[in-house]
C-alpha cells in the first residue's frame, strides 16, 4: 500500500512541475512493459517514470513518440 501512494505521489509532483501525462487504457502484461522500457530507453532523450497505466514524460516530445508507437 505504501508503493501505491508513493508512486501516485511522485507521479503528481512530476506533473505538478510540467511532466506529461499519459494513462494507457488496458493493463499491460510484463512481456509488454519489458519492451516498452527497453524502447524508451533507447529514443528518449528525457526522464519518464511508470506505475500500472500511468506512464509520465519530461519531455512533452517524448510523449508524442511513446504515443505513436505504442497506441
Amino acid at each position: 500500500l505504501a508503493y501505491e501512494i508513493d508512486s501516485n505521489i511522485a507521479l503528481d509532483m512530476m506533473l505538478g512541475i510540467g511532466y506529461t501525462e499519459l494513462v494507457l487504457p488496458k493493463p499491460l502484461s510484463e512481456v509488454d512493459v519489458f519492451f516498452m522500457k527497453k524502447w524508451l530507453r533507447e529514443n528518449l532523450s528525457g526522464h519518464y517514470m511508470v506505475h500500472r497505466n500511468r506512464w509520465v514524460f519530461e519531455h512533452a516530445e517524448d510523449a508524442t513518440l511513446f504515443t505513436l508507437k505504442w497506441s
